[in-house]
């Protein structure tokens, strides 16, 4: 198979180095010449072990297979500029898995190049942290994807699951992957955000009432839009379980958008809070919370 990734973030290089030590040639890097020279020049270490990635430039596309599977592991910020860097590699049957924070980048990938190639995915109950050309997990959390709904696997990517059990990759397949994708939007506008906002990490939020208060105040907003939408959810029960995914978690790691704070990185709050207002203006759900917390994220990116 050809598997290829955009983005070797936290998450994105935990996949490929899973895929590449069951079989290092079926996975390929996408990236661009400054990168790609830094990359070779310097490897790439995953919890301590080095990977000696196969690293192609847009250009290469004419010169090598289309992708089976395309995984798109950017920040949110560089989505757009990023599509036409991955474009060429897309075949009639490539399938796309945009593992980005959110509800949002499928559809706008979607636009793009068809929502037809477009898989629905997140990874959730990881704690994968990258600094430099290092990254290190001890949770791999699972692999969350498919079609809109799914009665059964999709024939489209049978070849895909078979080389996921292969290569020790838990995944699910949801029979709503819609619900289960909102059910992970909730999450991360809760622990990203407020994570964020009060420099935490998992260790300070298992034991910190006050941060959980305030998790379950923001999380509360998109709930009321999913069921506005009719992507239905008990309110009290998601609000009384929402702190669970975060007690597997290592006390010493942080979220994403806590990591971009501390390292002076500007975060995904547009695709977080900004599209729980968006969504809030749009089913005349009121989003205060989240405002509050778009207002008091992009105050700290102002210093940066």
């Amino acid at each position: 198979m050809n598997i290829y990734f955009i983005g070797l973030g936290a998450l994105g290089s935990l996949y490929a180095s899973k895929i590449y030590d069951y079989n290092p040639s079926f996975v390929k890097i996408i990236t661009d010449e400054r990168r790609k020279e830094k990359l070779e020049k310097e490897g790439f270490y995953v919890n301590q072990k080095s990977y000696n990635f196969e690293y192609i430039l847009p250009k290469d596309a004419a010169n090598v297979p289309k992708a089976d599977i395309l995984f798109v592991c950017v920040k949110y910020l560089q989505l757009e500029n990023s599509i036409p860097l991955f474009q060429d590699f897309i075949g009639e049957k490539t399938k796309v898995i945009s593992i980005l924070n959110g509800i949002s980048s499928e559809k706008i990938i979607g636009e793009k190049i068809g929502m037809e190639h477009m898989l629905y995915a997140y990874g959730v109950g990881m704690d994968a942290f990258r600094e430099g050309n290092k990254v290190r997990f001890s949770q791999e959390g699972t692999l969350v994807f498919g079609e809109k709904t799914n009665d059964e696997i999709p024939a489209s990517i049978a070849t895909f699951v078979t080389l996921l059990q292969k290569a020790n990759i838990q995944f699910k397949i949801p029979e709503d992957m819609e619900h289960a994708l909102w059910k992970k939007f909730i999450l991360n506008i809760a622990a990203n955000q407020i994570s964020a906002t009060l420099r935490l990490n998992y260790g300070n939020i298992k034991h910190n009432e006050f941060a959980q208060k305030l998790m379950r105040m923001a999380a509360a907003e998109v709930i009321d839009i999913a069921n506005k939408k009719e992507i239905h959810f008990d309110k009290a029960d998601e609000l009384e379980h929402l702190i669970d995914n975060i007690q597997k978690l290592a006390d010493e790691n942080t979220t994403s958008m806590c990591q971009d704070i501390l390292a002076h990185r500007y975060t995904e709050v547009d695709m977080f809070a900004g599209e729980v207002i968006r969504q809030g203006i749009e089913n005349n759900i009121p989003t205060p919370v989240n405002e509050l917390l778009y207002l008091e994220i992009k105050a700290i990116e102002k210093t940066f």
